[in-house]
């Protein structure tokens, strides 16, 4: 999937929240990582940087992980790593005058910790900057208290949920508890406090019946839990927002698909083409010479001294592998690596590099010069060889999958 996407000229941006094993009502027992990705087109050139603010989460790259964050990966009690994840990702062209930040959101519906965690959402920028995600929460059809009655001629009425059931709660609601509309009335207040709007229901749809429903739940439960936000002056940047619905079968999701469409100032800078892509200069050795015994048991002898020295490295990497301490993708790289440096050296000294510039036509009458080399006798190369094949074998198991939301 991911390799689909990259050959499409995409380039995939992923984090996931560290495995934890669940113990809130009705999930409780099962793994869970949760994640959000951002896809970006490399024709856009964007330079990307990303900041987690909900904690330890990993970056994906195909099966690897690797931990980008480790700050506040427990929650203020110090007892478990916290299931709301937040991520902001800045892009930075060179075909727009502004950098634009957008911020990855999601809320698990049964956590705690909600006012931290909205506090952690508040963020003042004077760039373009989105919210987008699911937050789990009820707004029904709210108006933005920070909307003046100016600012209502200029923008469009927001369609909202009409089931009374899905209202946000009172401002001044006691409870604590994480339910959808405790969870709305801070979203809330953090955009008010911030004078940012939903965009989502917030422009006309082709049918005027059309709600802009964002979650089904059967047998015939329609809600509004996902939103794109953006601050009140960054509005007129908007050319459009619809909900996209019934695009995936059930089976697969049971989200809808938000369509954002922001009209940005481009740079007047000329911005210079995409330098043709070169394959970098590859290093040939003559490996004809293995045909003749002498090379190759120095070849052979020079493997066995090398893989001697590192088969120590692949047990420590198995043993980790084992105790989940690395990635079988982290492994397999590492081997690759070590492999790849023994098999250039024993090649460098024993047979040679190619030089580029030398034509290559060998004169059959003539013999091939005599190779010198001290080597450690051959002390069965093939059970050294054998073993080092086990071990990356033993590594390409199937990871667990992940959940990218």
């Amino acid at each position: 999937m991911i390799d689909e996407i990259i050959k499409r000229g995409w380039d995939f941006h992923a984090v996931s929240g560290t495995v934890t094993t669940l113990h809130q009502r009705g999930y409780r027992g099962q793994r869970y990582r949760g994640g959000l990705a951002l896809l970006t087109h490399i024709s856009m050139r964007f330079s990307i940087t990303m900041h987690s603010r909900s904690g330890a989460i990993n970056t994906i790259l195909g099966d690897n992980c690797t931990s980008l964050n480790s700050r506040g990966s427990v929650h203020s009690s110090g007892t478990s790593p916290s299931l709301h994840q937040v991520v902001t990702w800045s892009l930075l062209s060179p075909f727009y005058n502004y950098t634009i930040h957008l911020t990855g959101v999601y809320i698990f519906p049964n956590e705690g910790n909600l006012e931290e965690f909205f506090d952690t959402l508040t963020v003042h920028s004077n760039h373009p900057h989105i919210y987008a995600g699911e937050f789990n929460d009820y707004t029904a059809e709210e108006i933005e208290s920070h909307i003046t009655p100016l600012d209502s001629h200029a923008l469009f009425h927001r369609a909202g949920d009409t089931n009374p059931a899905h209202s946000p709660a009172s401002t001044l609601t006691t409870a604590t508890a994480p339910a959808a509309d405790f969870r709305g009335c801070l979203l809330l207040n953090m955009f008010n406090s911030i004078e940012f709007i939903i965009t989502n229901g917030r422009f006309l749809s082709p049918s005027p019946n059309h709600r802009p429903y964002t979650f089904f739940r059967k047998p015939n439960t329609y809600s509004i839990l996902d939103y794109n936000l953006i601050a009140k002056r960054h509005e007129p940047l908007i050319r459009t927002c619809q909900v996209i619905q019934n695009v995936l079968p059930a089976s697969v999701t049971n989200h809808m698909h938000i369509y954002l469409e922001l009209d940005m100032p481009t740079s007047f800078n000329q911005v210079p083409p995409i330098p043709p892509h070169t394959s970098p200069v590859r290093t040939l050795y003559h490996s004809k010479r293995l045909k003749y015994l002498q090379s190759k048991d120095a070849f052979t002898s020079a493997l066995v001294k090398k893989v001697a020295k590192i088969s120590h490295t692949f047990s420590r990497l198995a043993t980790k592998l084992h105790s989940s301490k690395i990635t079988p993708q982290s492994i397999a790289d590492t081997a690759n690596v070590a492999l790849s440096e023994i098999l250039q050296h024993a090649a460098h000294v024993v047979l040679g590099k190619v030089d580029p510039h030398t034509p290559q036509k060998m004169n059959p009458t003539n013999s091939l010069p005599t190779i010198t080399l001290t080597t450690i006798p051959p002390k069965t190369p093939r059970k050294l060889i054998s073993k080092v094949q086990s071990i990356i074998v033993g590594t390409q198991s199937t990871p667990s999958k992940k959940t990218c939301l």
